[in-house]
């Protein structure tokens, strides 16, 4: 698989040991807990689905950025139906999607969530991020 070698040390695609995964112009796909610590570029109107949290995924990681303008929905992360993404001052409810909107976002916006155990958790955000209404 080819990789892209980039100034800071981050390989995309194939990766290598000790380097992050960057998963460039990321359409919609389903993530996995194998696929902690990557970095998914989302293209246009992108969604991301988070495994469904448990204590197994405890410190599982993922990192979404912007890489794609979108006039429509944005990039989304989906989590399952009895799951919540918290933090940032963003109500907690079940099966409602973070995403960054059409209407706000610039290229790379961004936004780094963990696994607790019980839910998704907010840890680092950089652009205008909401809730599915």
């Amino acid at each position: 698989m080819p990789t892209t070698n980039f100034p800071d040390g981050i390989f995309a695609a194939g990766g290598s040991a000790g380097f992050r995964i960057v998963n460039l112009a990321a359409a919609t796909q389903a993530l996995t807990a194998d696929q902690s610590g990557q970095k998914f570029v989302g293209a246009v109107d992108a969604v991301f689905t988070l495994p469904a949290a448990a204590a197994a995924l405890k410190g599982v990681t993922y990192e979404f950025e912007c890489g794609a303008v979108s006039a429509g929905t944005g990039l989304s992360i989906s989590p399952a139906a009895a799951d919540h993404v918290r933090g940032n001052g963003l109500t907690s409810v079940d099966n409602k999607d973070l995403i960054n909107t059409g209407a706000t976002d610039r290229l790379g916006d961004s936004v780094r969530i963990y696994c607790d155990g019980a839910d998704w958790v907010i840890d680092a955000m950089i652009g205008t991020w909401a809730k599915e209404a």
